[in-house]
């Protein structure tokens, strides 16, 4: 018996003698997860039966396991007493049982508590590439299959492979039994005590704790103590007391060094000779303020360019070195125009320059591809001719001369998107070379609330921990930096937190440099001017005209933000009627303009030859203009962070600048409209999984290959590709947080999908002698049939000749190098790319998409579905035709809709799912005199967007066309021609064409029948790169998949996301209203960044004798020393009505009665403002909602409204708004 088995006994003789064991019962079966072999050796020394009789003294080997399902199941019903099993082992039970409560024992799942993260050792380390190979595979085969039922994820620490299990304990927990869940270690160390440390022992970093845990657990350490670098949090501590009390067995102890103080002596000008030698002579480093007691409070600490600088070099090379000594990650904060650029560049050139032999790769990974070039520019003209970028706006040729050149050494500073990085493997980007620093510029891009989200940030966590902590590559240790302009530290919204997790880093805190954000020289104008008999956006429009003349009057250099393009086109509308003179001293730039309109704006802008920027929030990164006076919001466009970072851009180089805006209290119902139209909602979730899960059952196997466009039902066309690589990240994150492991594994795929093209007849033979290679013939190429609504056969539609599939990646590389991969990717789209063998601008080959529709579901077949669906057509063209007979031309709400289809549809259905149907048959009211579109007739419904000045106005709808009468004869002729068409299958197989911006009758019918689970459709090809999603758990997709009115699947990750924008939402009105002073708004915006974003304005500040005593008067009763709203209660409602039905003769009591309002709580009531009655017909005081029984005046409504309140005269009521406040 091996000295670590002997540990093992005496721990586990520990272990069964616990109270908390004995608490179980007599009768339990514990399942033990994550252990080293030597442990399940000496389990087999116990006094306690292996489930399965007898366990051989060998860890179960999963890669060629094959059980016999009865003897598994009779083993568990004659347990009785204590015995144990491998967490394998209860896998296969779970898959083979649905209820655990019928058996006699309690079932406790004990967990080797020493690993936080859910990745434990395996004891099969001689199988470590077999499970490596498996996971990592995209092939689907009956080994990795197996292999997959039990491991979902691993990672590499040393020499030791940790695993993710498929957590299967957590399904069971229902109403009447409970899987039970213990560590180990937690059981059996006790109150074990930690030493102080003596001055001599080893230092560790806290990310070589896993394989010392793995040493220690093996007996490979014995006589030694260490030193853990790491904070003092409860956590740290409680690993010690674990480890420790297995360390004592070998005479090892672990001490908590605690993190050393920054030391910023005598490193400032230590890589100066590099800056003096690019920059020149006179260059110098900067200093500039740092946050140095983080948590503690807002005292700052000068620090140079230079000790950054220093710091970075040294963690690359401490990783580079390896050994006993350990590298940080790290994370610097700093206002755009401070000089972050060089944080890396001269990292960059020393790792190139003093590494000569074998110069190490920084690689910048960068959103921008302006920003590339211009940096890579300024390196170049700076002589520093190492430096490249790569992206979509280079040739083939070009990209591969530059691949090469990372290869060879002739650069070493390299520029990528982190799209470009994800596709590609690390090999095909720098050979054998080693990167010495990995650099993350605008790294709040991860934060998945963020309003600049971009969901390839989220993806480069795993790939970063692929590269440094898994054994597919070869690892290689280096330092990530992330760079950003401003972040949140600390609190609920807190971006540094967030992209440490997202991205997997390890940064002590004395390598978080996290820049001053008060702009002192940066004055506050919040003006609350008074608005006349206008709407909102009216008025919005006239202040920002007249401000924008008046800055151009005074010669002041001006960005304009606006939260959408359509104001821009209305106040530049504004101004070219009424101002024209001044017309040519204003630009615009929004993401709706071509590169080079936006980068003729930048120049001009930038060259002061135009005085005002009209832009929305894509004139953002990478902006570096010195001399811009002011920054003027038409409104707020995001959150606090969002607004100061715009804000920022002002007075880089002035002695003062200034932050203006107008403000209304309806103003960040554009914001919310921003967040609502870029965010997902949590059926669209629930209804990816269900996806997921049909792809699964229909391909037969968990690895899942799929283009965005097979969502298409549940997204529109131009956002479907980040929409659902987005929902997939809620859904992976959140199924994470619940299940302890990767339910799902979603890879980035690289730039090409598969791809199909229609080459006609008449030059086939010319296209297949010069691009045949690239070309596979397709067999499924099937005439489309078409019938006439009597059911006749009308006509049969081929093509104008042969489909292939090409590969497009090859195609690119071999045949068109002179041209980008943007420039190559659009003339294919576009018909343009083979121009050469055409005749007479006829015969294009044309891209299509391959849309196969399955009907086998649950093997009822095509003719099963035909019978369903036309119980559902039949409800859809009901439901019209109710609602055009009651309400003819006039508009209705989507409520109007789901209770009319409900009434005739009489199946179960989600609202959400209602809504989607609706969705298919409506046209948006993008003008008067839009004609229905000849080809889809379907489209009956005129969809008015929401303008109004309340953002909880929803959609209103109309229905215009005629042919609403033809639905069901439509819509069954359409079934047919979907008909399975796929020799012996019950499948629909058609190549559709991808440049048709219309939808097709073929698109209609796979989301109908898909949104209505009557089949499955996918589809292939498109302009987007395929996802790679890896199910690792079909099961618990299904439980999310199964959709109905009792099951309402919420997203963990997304409510979060819903609670940050309305935290949000209240800040910035808070903000905004407040007559501050600038100091004032420094100070709260110093607090929400430093992580104190629950401030409470009226309690912390009104008696602050920081802030000096604050309020929240508008500029129309600046003159009054308080606005305080107090309510005369009047009469008590409940005294006299039980509901809304008994209270007939009040008014409006029909319309609260109809729409379910609850009962008001006062009736005849007062609200008084400063001492003036407002009367009022009733009252919610606790959510603060009033009808009014006659109109106010405008200081009054602003004032109750600045108050939170919700006011409306009783003539002209917003029931929409009502519910929404009352009824949450």
């Amino acid at each position: 018996m091996s000295i670590a088995e002997q540990v093992f006994l005496k721990c586990l003789n520990l272990f069964y003698q616990s109270e908390k064991i004995s608490a179980y019962g007599s009768n339990c079966l514990f399942v033990f997860q994550g252990f080293t072999t030597d442990f399940y050796q000496a389990l087999n020394s116990c006094n306690v039966q292996y489930l399965f009789g007898v366990c051989h003294r060998q860890y179960p080997d999963v890669s060629i396991r094959a059980l016999d399902r009865k003897f598994l199941v009779t083993s568990l019903c004659n347990a009785s007493g204590y015995c144990w099993c491998f967490y394998e082992d209860f896998i296969e039970l779970a898959m083979i049982l649905k209820d655990f409560s019928i058996y006699a024992v309690n079932i406790v799942i004990v967990k080797n508590d020493l690993f936080e993260d859910d990745y434990y050792p395996i004891a099969i380390q001689d199988k470590k590439e077999i499970l490596i190979r498996a996971i990592e595979s995209e092939i689907a085969n009956q080994e990795n299959d197996l292999i997959l039922n039990y491991y979902s994820d691993y990672k590499v620490e040393g020499d030791y492979l940790l695993i993710s299990f498929v957590n299967k304990h957590y399904d069971f927990n229902i109403e009447n039994y409970k899987i039970y869940e213990l560590g180990f270690f937690d059981v059996v160390a006790g109150a074990f005590i930690v030493e102080a440390p003596s001055e001599d022992e080893d230092g560790i970093a806290l990310s070589s704790l896993p394989e010392m845990k793995c040493k220690l657990l093996n007996g490979e350490l014995s006589d030694a103590s260490y030193c853990l670098k790491a904070d003092n949090s409860k956590g740290i501590r409680e690993q010690l007391r674990k480890i420790n009390m297995i360390g004592k067995f070998y005479n090892v102890k672990f001490y908590l060094a605690g993190l050393s103080k920054r030391n910023n002596e005598n490193k400032e000008n230590q890589y100066i000779s590099i800056l003096k030698k690019y920059w020149g002579e006179n260059a110098s480093f900067r200093c500039s303020p740092f946050y140095c007691e983080l948590g503690w409070s807002n005292k700052t600490v000068d620090i140079s360019q230079g000790t950054i600088i220093s710091d970075v070099i040294r963690q690359s090379d401490i990783a580079l070195s390896g050994g006993e000594h350990h590298y940080s990650d790290i994370i610097v904060t700093a206002p755009t125009g401070s000089g972050k650029s060089l944080f890396f560049q001269i990292p960059g050139i020393y790792l190139h320059e003093c590494h000569k032999e074998a110069p190490l790769v920084t690689i910048v990974v960068c959103p921008l591809v302006a920003l590339m070039a211009d940096q890579v520019r300024e390196l170049q003209s700076r002589k520093v001719h190492y430096a490249t970028y790569i992206n979509s706006s280079i040739t083939y040729q070009e990209r591969q001369q530059r691949l090469q050149g990372i290869k060879d050494g002739t650069y070493s500073i390299v520029y990528l998107s982190p799209e470009l990085l994800l596709a590609y493997d690390l090999s095909a980007l720098i050979g054998k070379r080693k990167i010495g620093l990995m650099v993350i510029d605008e790294a709040h891009l991860v934060t998945s609330w963020g309003r600049d989200f971009r969901i390839n940030y989220w993806l480069l966590g795993d790939y970063i921990k692929k590269i440094r902590k898994s054994s597919y590559y070869p690892q290689i240790p280096f330092p990530v930096l992330c760079l950003t302009a401003t972040a949140v530290c600390g609190g609920r919204d807190d971006v540094i937190g967030s992209l440490q997790s997202s991205l997997q880093l390890t940064c002590y805190s004395e390598h978080m440099y996290i820049g001053y954000v008060r702009r002192n020289n940066i004055k506050f104008d919040i003006r609350h001017p008074f608005k006349e008999k206008k709407t909102d956006q009216e008025a919005k429009i006239q202040w920002t005209a007249k401000s924008i003349v008046d800055y151009i009057n005074k010669d002041e250099k001006t960005i304009v933000y606006f939260p959408f393009i359509r104001q821009i086109d209305e106040v530049e509308s504004e101004l070219s009627t009424e101002h024209k003179e001044i017309y040519s001293k204003i630009e615009r730039y929004h993401s709706g303009l071509e590169n080079d309109q936006k980068y003729d704006a930048y120049n001009k802008f930038c060259g002061n030859k135009s005085l005002i920027m009209m832009a929305t929030k894509a004139f953002g990164m990478g902006v570096n203009i010195g001399d811009i006076k002011n920054v003027y919001h038409f409104a707020p466009t995001g959150n606090l962070a969002d607004y100061v970072q715009e804000i920022g851009r002002a007075a880089r180089t002035l002695d003062v600048g200034y932050a203006i805006t107008d403000y209304l209290p309806s103003d960040m119902r554009y914001a919310q409209t921003l967040w609502g139209l870029s965010g997902l909602r949590h059926y669209q979730i629930q209804a990816i999984a269900k996806k997921l899960y049909d792809l699964y059952k229909k391909k037969g196997h968990r690895n899942l290959l799929f283009s965005p466009e097979t969502f298409n039902y549940l997204f529109d066309k131009q956002s479907v590709d980040m929409k659902i690589k987005s929902g997939l990240m809620l859904l992976s994150n959140d199924l994470f947080e619940k299940y302890h492991f990767k339910v799902i594994s979603v890879r980035a795929r690289k730039l090409f999908s598969t791809q199909y093209i229609v080459v006609p007849n008449s030059i086939e033979k010319a296209f297949l002698a010069k691009y045949g290679s690239y070309c596979k013939l397709m067999e499924d190429n099937c005439p489309q049939k078409e019938f006439s609504t009597s059911g006749k056969l009308k006509s049969t539609i081929t093509k104008a000749g042969n489909v292939f599939e090409i590969d497009l990646a090859q195609l690119w590389e071999n045949e068109f190098v002179n041209f980008t991969f943007a420039d190559f990717k659009r003339r294919f789209f576009r018909n343009e790319l083979f121009l050469e063998l055409q005749v007479d601008g006829k015969n294009n080959i044309v891209p299509n998409y391959k849309l196969v529709i399955s009907y086998n579901r649950d093997n009822e077949g095509y003719d099963k579905v035909v019978q369903l669906f036309k119980v559902l057509v039949q409800a859809i063209h009901d439901s019209f035709c109710d609602i055009s007979k009651g309400f003819g031309g006039k508009e209705f709400s989507f409520k109007i809709f789901f209770d009319t289809f409900k009434n005739r549809y009489k199946k179960e259905v989600s609202q959400e799912y209602v809504k989607m149907l609706l969705d298919l048959f409506c046209y948006d009211d993008v003008n008067p005199f839009y004609q229905q579109h000849l080809h889809e007739p379907w489209k009956c419904v005129r969809r008015k967007r929401n303008n109004s000045e309340n953002v909880n106005d929803g959609e209103r709808y109309c229905i215009q066309a005629k042919n609403y009468a033809y639905t069901q004869p439509c819509l069954l002729t359409f079934l047919r021609q979907v008909a399975p068409n796929a020799p012996e299958s019950e499948k629909y197989v058609a190549y559709v064409t991808v440049a048709n911006q219309d939808a097709t009758y073929q698109q209609l019918m796979a989301s109908l029948l898909q949104l209505f689970d009557m089949a499955s459709y996918e589809f292939i090809g498109g302009k987007n790169p395929q996802i790679f999603v890896r199910i690792n758990d079909p099961e618990k997709l299904r439980k999310i998949a199964c959709i109905n009115q009792n099951y309402k699947y919420k997203n963990g990750i997304l409510a979060d996301i819903e609670e940050r924008h309305k935290r949000a939402v209240k800040m910035m009105n808070r903000f905004m209203a407040g007559n501050f002073t600038s100091e004032q708004r420094w100070d709260i915006i110093e607090r929400y960044f430093l992580g104190e974003d629950d401030i409470d304005f009226e309690e912390n500040f009104l008696n602050s004798n920081k802030f000096g005593g604050l309020n929240f008067i508008s500029t129309e009763a600046q003159n009054s020393a308080t606005q305080v709203i107090e309510l005369d209660k009047g009469d008590v409602m409940t005294e006299y009505y039980k509901n809304w039905n008994d209270a007939i003769d009040l008014p409006q009591c029909k319309l609260f009665a109809q729409e379910a309002i609850p009962l008001a709580k006062y009736a005849n009531s007062k609200l008084c403002v400063n001492d003036k009655p407002v009367d009022c017909m009733y009252v919610w005081p606790d959510a603060k909602v009033a009808i009014l029984e006659k109109i106010v005046s405008p200081q009054q409504m602003e004032m109750l409204q600045l108050n939170g309140w919700l006011c409306f005269q009783y003539e002209d009521i917003d029931i929409l708004a009502i519910k929404q406040r009352l009824c949450v």
